[in-house]
Order: C-alpha cells, then sequence, then structure tokens
C-alpha cells in the first residue's frame, strides 16, 4: 500500500459525497507523511499535530474554502483536547482527536462534528459545522510534502488548489512552488 493510494481511496469517496469515507484514508496518509517528515518525533499525535501545523495554510486554502491562518484556535470542550485559559483549543487537535482518532478508533465523529458544503467552520451549540472539503485540503498537504515527491497516482487525476487545477502527479512534493504561486496571488 502507498500514500499515494489512500489518496486516490479519498478522492473517489469525496467524489460519491462520503465525507467520512475519504476521511479516514486521508488521516492515514497524515499519518504515513507525518512519520517521514518528523522522524525523530516519537510521539505519533506529536507529529501528527506538527504536519497539520505546518501545512495549515494549505488544509485552509484548499479544505476551509479559502481560511488560511498560521493558527486557527476555536472553544472546544473534549476530554482529550487541552484548552487554554481562554477555553481555546488549536484546530489541529481537533482534527487529531476527535476527526482522526474518532474515525479510527470510535469508527464515528457524529457526536461532535457534521459537514457542510456552505460552511466553513462554525458551531450550532452541540456541534461543530466544517466544510466538507477537509479531506481534499489534508489530501492537498500530504501531496504536496517534499518526503513525498516520489509517490504517483495516474495521469489524469486532479486536484483544485485555490482558485487553479493541477494534476496531482506534476505537484506531488512541490510544496514550495505551490507555496510560491500563492505568494504570488496565482491561486
Amino acid at each position: 500500500m502507498s500514500i499515494a493510494k489512500r489518496i486516490l481511496e479519498t478522492i473517489q469517496k469525496f467524489e460519491i459525497n462520503d465525507i467520512e469515507g475519504a476521511l479516514i484514508p486521508v488521516c492515514i496518509a497524515v499519518d504515513a507523511t507525518a512519520k517521514r517528515e518528523y522522524p525523530s518525533l516519537k510521539s505519533n499525535s506529536v507529529r501528527y499535530k506538527a504536519f497539520l501545523r505546518d501545512n495549515l495554510w494549505i488544509i485552509g486554502l484548499v479544505g476551509f474554502n479559502g481560511l488560511i491562518g498560521q493558527k486557527i484556535r476555536l472553544q472546544f470542550n473534549h476530554p482529550d483536547i487541552k484548552q487554554d485559559e481562554s477555553g481555546l483549543c488549536n484546530i489541529e487537535d481537533i482534527i487529531y482527536h476527535i476527526i482522526r482518532c474518532g474515525l479510527l478508533h470510535e469508527a464515528s465523529i457524529d457526536k461532535y462534528i457534521k459537514f457542510s458544503s456552505k460552511t466553513i467552520l462554525s458551531f450550532d451549540r452541540t456541534k461543530y459545522i466544517i466544510s466538507k472539503s477537509l479531506p481534499l485540503g489534508l489530501a492537498a498537504a500530504v501531496i504536496l510534502s517534499p518526503f513525498n515527491r516520489n509517490e504517483k497516482i495516474g495521469d489524469s487525476i486532479g486536484i483544485e488548489i485555490g482558485k487553479a487545477g493541477f494534476l496531482i502527479d506534476h505537484i506531488w512534493g512541490k510544496k514550495n512552488d505551490i507555496g510560491l504561486l500563492f505568494k504570488k496571488g496565482k491561486l
């Protein structure tokens, strides 16, 4: 099995609107990529969250419909998530503990999360409403990782990053190139 296969599964599930189904393989791909990028970090959760934090601009650009920030902090109450003195936590904690661990260990995230095609990020008193594009944002971060530059998915499979479409096999590992396009306002 390869990271590319997990990304292909993510795209296939996303295309049939199976958002939870799309998140499972992409969470696995993030795990594997984080292990490649941060081999000295022994804790899986620390590696995973470091990868998310370092790639939040990509995840936001694609997965939160252009919401870009170096840090996204939210109010969230969950026993596995540490809050700061203001009652806030980082989005990477929610993605790791609620989405990744919820799906991979509990097979469900329905108690805390619902997905929307219209909302980027919101709260409705009981659940966080997250853009259903999140799986593609995570996939984009995995695809662009320089540690995945030798992956191949197939010539005809593409992904939108910002306002531009790319064939995935042409952008594996090209985080810096995509970053430059973003800085020039071409995405």
